[in-house]
């Protein structure tokens, strides 16, 4: 049913965009991917509920859902970056003062 694939498609993407170490460059495929997944299978179909408008509606549905997901990574990649950032600032200013106390 429309119903059961709408369903399993959203939780391949949140998935997808929490659990998969996978980076925003490579996330960003995933915005046409998703919602022309979801099309391809099912405008074939003739039987399923609220006919052509409402599946591609539920394609937009899955293309924001896409777009969160992308937000998230982004910015949890930017947080680990900023980590990363400070931590190696602070290793390089800890060897500095190592240096000028053993000279």
């Amino acid at each position: 049913s429309d119903s059961v694939n709408v369903l399993n498609l959203s939780l391949i993407i949140n998935l997808y965009f929490v659990l998969l170490p996978v980076r925003a460059k490579l996330s960003a495929l995933a915005l046409p991917v998703a919602p022309l997944v979801y099309l391809g299978m099912t405008l074939p179909v003739d039987f399923l509920e609220g006919g052509k408008q409402r599946i591609i509606q539920l394609a937009l549905v899955c293309q924001v859902l896409c777009v969160f997901g992308l937000v998230g990574r982004v910015q949890l990649e930017t947080k680990e970056r900023l980590l990363f950032y400070r931590l190696a600032t602070t290793k390089k200013e800890l060897t500095k003062e190592k240096v000028l106390r053993v000279q």
